[in-house]
């Protein structure tokens, strides 16, 4: 007979009994590394056996088995339900971090999210049962004897660690799902001829079942600021809590408890308490406001990918991998930053290297540099990506990790939040650029200068329209979002094409797209003519023929379906720009007079 595959819907609903005899010990696990380890005394503590056969955690670790023996050997033990699978996810991680504008405290914030993660991985009670925890979330594999409170009890002390770490200002979400060793085993999924969705079963099913739970957990509210009463001065830095520390030294007024946490951690590696204290007095642009870089990378389609995984093995070893490589690509571009700036200028400074680890990372730069930065982390993560997830990759049809980034360049004074907020909608820009194309495993950035009086609102989409539409409604005075392989054809094009080229010139070319494509060809034929000399250059840089103008149109202007049916859009407007921060010395000539505005 053949058996149906295990599903969803077949998952009993978790039960809660108690049992008063088990009593958590500190661990004494010198082996967290190895799964079926884990799995093995979580087996043996769950069902009080001295001998696990190989069968069940074979079946828990790479989810392969016979259903059949798995069905009986729990009945045997009359436990059907021996293990229990705990998510936690922490809630509004952005939010917690970007609370507040001062560096010392987003700083303290990462760190102390991070030292969550280790704190989790090592915890003396629940340490040993960690699957993986980083980036804020994890994954826990914990005996479930009969009668036992254990999955609960792990559950409330991952909150109360939260809450106490954080001084109540991050919440984190937990559940759990009683299971068995059988319910790890699975079939290839298979997709519904009546819908593009998967049916999945074993491990697959199981954590898409934890992933609903948290979903639906996370519509609750989170851990809201208590109100501030009367006259009661706020907090210096967030101003969303009373003020109750007085840091006369360093702040104009007091701090409440959880920025004041984060403050006494950040303190330790960062100096002054603004973006201005950072910046080197060489960073600015001609005696203009200096401008930084808001740099918001996230790998693209993370959920799809470990969604695919069939195996708690393939999970663990994703998550492990995923969370190194995007370490070392924070690695690289400290390193970056210290070769540019030499080791005496590098310390107590920029990068802010912000957020827990995970798929995503956020840094905040000199200006110049990060536009640098992004065209390199496409080779950084190549050079990274270990044999283990190229291998997972490549086996679940992706050829790479891609990430989409959001740029934001504004002045040093813009506040943090805002830059957060935009950079989150640029990054989200840029993932719809991969999503046109997911099968071409490309990383793609969209970016956006602020100026002094910058201003996006709510709705990122409609105010980017704003500025970019033309008179004809099919073409565009930008090409945003970019691959980041056309981003960095852009930017060398620019800085080897730019040595007769003044930026007035460029300007004028930006102007005449005001009027629709064909008015903006037009007019850009007759400056180039006039002008030949002056174009030569740029011509050579993008290997156009120089002498003729049958390239003309490829040259200025291509096909943005991701822009909309029949779009054509324009580099022009985004290189003036970008003129500002790109830092070879034949860019700078006749340049350096801050950011151009829309």
């Amino acid at each position: 007979m053949v058996e149906r595959p295990f599903v969803i819907q077949n998952i009993a609903p978790a039960r809660f009994q108690r049992w008063k005899g088990y009593v958590m010990k500190p661990s004494t696990n010198d082996r967290s590394g190895d799964l079926p380890y884990l799995v093995r005394r979580s087996l043996s503590e769950g069902l009080d056996l001295s001998e696990i056969p190989d069968a069940w955690v074979d079946a828990v670790v790479t989810g392969q088995g016979s259903r059949t023996g798995l069905r009986q050997a729990m009945k045997a033990w009359n436990h059907s339900r021996p293990l229990a699978l705990i998510r936690f996810d922490a809630d509004r991680i952005g939010g917690y971090v970007f609370e507040s504008y001062s560096p010392p405290i987003l700083c303290g914030a990462s760190e102390l999210l991070k030292g969550l993660n280790e704190h989790i991985q090592n915890h003396p009670h629940f340490g040993r049962y960690v699957v993986f925890s980083s980036g804020g979330e994890g994954l826990l594999l914990v005996p479930n004897p009969l009668g036992s409170t254990l999955p609960e009890t792990i559950c409330s002390q991952i909150e109360k660690l939260f809450a106490e770490t954080t001084a109540s200002a991050l919440s984190v979400t937990t559940t759990f799902l009683e299971v068995s060793p059988l319910d790890f085993v699975g079939e290839p999924a298979t997709l519904r001829s009546e819908g593009d969705y998967r049916l999945v079963s074993g491990t697959q099913a199981l954590m898409a079942r934890l992933q609903d739970q948290l979903r639906s957990l996370k519509n609750r509210s989170g851990m809201n600021a208590p109100p501030v009463m009367g006259k009661v001065a706020r907090c210096k830095s967030c101003g969303l809590r009373a003020g109750e520390v007085e840091v006369t030294e360093k702040y104009e007024g007091s701090l409440c408890g959880p920025c004041h946490r984060r403050y006494v951690v950040g303190a330790r590696s960062i100096r002054g308490v603004s973006v201005n204290d950072l910046l080197d007095p060489e960073d600015s642009l001609g005696g203009k406001p200096q401008y930084i870089g808001f740099i918001y990378a996230d790998g693209n389609a993370m959920g799809r990918f470990f969604g695919k995984l069939e195996c708690l093995r393939e999970i663990r070893d994703a998550a492990l991998a995923v969370a190194e490589l995007f370490e070392k690509v924070d690695q690289r571009v400290k390193s970056y930053f210290a070769h540019q700036k030499g080791e005496e200028r590098a310390g107590n400074s920029l990068p802010l290297s912000l957020l827990g680890g995970g798929d995503e990372k956020i840094w905040m730069l000199p200006a110049e540099m990060a536009v640098d930065v992004c065209c390199q982390i496409p080779a950084w993560l190549t050079d990274h990506t270990s044999s283990t997830l190229r291998g997972l990759l490549r086996r679940n049809g992706i050829e790479g990790l891609s990430v989409g980034i959001g740029l934001v360049l504004c002045n040093s004074k813009y506040p943090v939040r805002y830059q957060y907020d935009l950079a989150r909608s640029l990054q989200a820009s840029a993932k719809r650029r991969y999503y046109a194309q997911p099968d071409a495993c490309i990383s793609a950035l969209d970016f956006e200068v602020v100026t002094n009086d910058g201003f996006f609102g709510h709705d990122f989409d409609a105010t980017r329209n704003m500025a970019t539409r033309t008179a004809d409604p099919h073409f565009f005075g930008t090409n945003r979002p970019y691959t980041l392989d056309e981003f960095g054809q852009c930017i060398d094009m620019v800085r080897h094409g730019l040595s007769k080229l003044s930026k007035s010139q460029l300007v004028g070319l930006q102007k005449g797209t005001a009027d629709g494509k064909d008015v903006f060809l037009n007019y850009a034929c007759y400056q180039i003519a006039r002008n030949r000399s002056s174009y030569s250059a740029l011509f050579e840089a993008r290997g156009f023929d120089r002498e003729g103008f049958a390239d003309l149109e490829s040259f200025l202007v291509s096909r943005q379906p991701h822009l909309g049916e029949n779009a054509w859009g324009t580099w022009v407007g985004d290189v003036v720009q970008l003129l500002p921060f790109l830092t070879n010395e034949a860019t700078r000539k006749g340049v350096n007079h801050g950011p151009a505005r829309h």
